[in-house]
């Protein structure tokens, strides 16, 4: 006649169950951790790189003088196709915000690049058919001469359904709350548009030079 497992036999077992459990759960989490961890390095890098394949394709307008940083957006690098669209943040889940800051910094002969990553406000709206869009009239970085006069080219905007929008919020930081050409220094103008309850994003960077 078959025996079954005692109830002091079955403690036992659920005992050595929940000690192995306290011993396996805590290392399980340190290793998704550390693969999460991982993978946003990649991605990290993979935005890098693709900054850096936007450089080389925008010699033209990179800072020319030691120090000079040009600043745009993830929304920009998407324009031009560098990057996937639903490039993912794995901390979060989520997409890395549009809005997030990119500069490329001449140091010396080379250049830094730098992903500020505290940057941006959960923005995502390029692949989003629903959402406006944004484009520069010109280049994203302008020099200019100090005494020479500045005129915004401005962007082109449009909605869901390609119809313009000329309500363009312009927000200036730098030496002074505009353009001033008699101030020299690093001027970043962001331009942002909404429709539908969703804002699209962009920059252009104006340095003005002794």
């Amino acid at each position: 006649m078959k025996k079954g497992f005692t109830m002091v036999e079955l403690l036992g077992v659920i005992v050595i169950l929940a000690l192995l459990a306290l011993i396996a759960i805590p290392a399980i989490e340190k290793q998704i951790k550390s693969g999460t961890e991982k993978l946003y390095d990649i991605q990290v890098k993979t935005i890098e790189a693709a900054l850096k394949d936007w450089k080389s394709d925008h010699l033209m307008i990179v800072p020319k003088y030691q120090n000079n940083t040009l600043t745009i957006t993830l929304y920009q690098l998407k324009q031009d196709g560098k990057i996937d669209p639903n490039i993912i943040n794995p901390k979060t889940n989520q997409l890395f915000p549009d809005d997030m800051l990119l500069r490329i910094k001449k140091v010396d002969k080379t250049f830094e690049y730098e992903i500020d990553l505290n940057s941006g406000s959960n923005l995502n709206v390029f692949d989003n058919d629903n959402s406006p869009k944004i484009e520069l009239i010109g280049d994203e970085l302008i020099y200019l001469n100090k005494g020479e006069s500045f005129v915004d080219p401005g962007v082109i905007a449009t909605n869901a359904s390609g119809g313009v929008i000329n309500d363009i919020t312009e927000q200036i930081s730098g030496p002074d709350s505009v353009v001033n050409p008699t101030l020299s220094g690093e001027y970043m103008i962001k331009y942002s548009v909404s429709d539908n309850e969703l804002t699209a994003m962009i920059i252009r960077t104006v340095i003005v030079v002794d």
